[in-house]
């Protein structure tokens, strides 16, 4: 198959979803703003390319890793994936701005690559359509 774009590496597909995320969470370009669902799905495979990519887009899942470490010492029998499924309760039932949902929904992947169950399963496929498009 002949690719417009050529390879990129997972490197430039953390790029391009980081610039994507960060200025079509805020709307006013000719593109517009983003939709929720477009939002939540790009930010699930940025997760996963954030943590693939090495720095400084590791840092970013780094980050979020310290904050679920204080989360997980705080209440010690939250486990991994009991965490993932509260992150998709806020997503589901909390009005978000877009970029709060971009937060958070780099944080579920973050949190559910190390859980498992369902919210492992999810991440893992994820991470897979991450390195397919690098």
């Amino acid at each position: 198959m002949i690719s417009v774009i050529g390879h990129i590496g997972i490197f430039g597909v953390a790029a391009v979803l980081f610039v994507v995320l960060w200025f079509g969470t805020k709307g006013g370009g000719k593109a517009g703003q983003l939709s929720w669902w477009w939002i939540l799905i790009l930010s699930f495979i940025a997760g996963s390319a954030f943590k693939a990519a090495g720095p400084p887009f590791s840092w970013i899942s780094e980050g979020l890793m310290d904050v679920v470490r204080m989360l997980r010492h705080a209440f010690p029998q939250l486990t991994g994936p009991g965490l993932a499924v509260v992150i998709i309760a806020i997503i589901a039932f909390r009005k978000l701005s877009p970029r709060a949902l971009m937060f958070f929904g780099v944080l579920f992947t973050t949190v559910a690559a190390g859980a498992g169950g369902a919210p492992g399963w999810l991440a893992t496929q994820f991470d897979m359509l991450a390195t397919s498009w690098a």
